[in-house]
């Protein structure tokens, strides 16, 4: 996947129509300092986030305004190209062997019980399918905040040198 490809994907995510506008990269971020950049970002372009999340909404009349935002500060702000590239075979399974060892049984702890856990083959066959996958949040009744926090307890995807082995 190419930035010109990830523009595309960014500027239909934010709901707007025709070719992406360009957009000078600032600096690539990591994981840990995404949400806090894009808050960042959003807010100095006169959207502050609803919550302590990622969470926007605009009247119908400012939509556009909004996703023009929201895709200016994804472009400036991305996470490094070879983060973003389509999972492998092998990555699912790490991930999912990940979700099944470590996020599970940390939500547990949390006093979350997960259920509904897909097999391994259903798990990579709707990445496969549909490019996203099954969550450990996936029928959890929580909040924004709660899922925030939650996350910064227990991951739900492995970290990227777990992930992004080369050897």
């Amino acid at each position: 996947m190419t930035r010109e490809d990830l523009l595309r994907e960014w500027w239909r995510d934010a709901g707007l129509t025709g070719d992406p506008l360009p957009v000078e990269l600032v600096r690539e971020v990591s994981d840990e300092e995404y949400a806090t950049v894009q808050r960042e970002c959003m807010t100095e372009a006169g959207w502050p986030p609803e919550d302590e999340g990622l969470s926007w909404s605009a009247p119908a009349d400012q939509a556009e305004s909004l996703g023009l935002a929201m895709y200016t500060c994804w472009a400036q702000f991305p996470t490094p190209l070879e983060f973003v590239q389509p999972y492998d075979q092998e990555q699912l399974g790490v991930i999912y062997d990940w979700v099944l060892e470590e996020a599970i049984p940390c939500y547990a702890e949390q006093g979350h019980l997960v259920k509904d856990v897909p097999t391994r083959e259903a798990f990579t066959g709707e990445y496969f399918a549909t490019r996203g996958f099954w969550s450990p949040t996936d029928g959890l009744d929580l909040g924004m905040n709660e899922t925030i926090e939650l996350d910064g307890l227990c991951p739900r995807m492995p970290p990227r040198d777990v992930l992004f082995r080369t050897d």
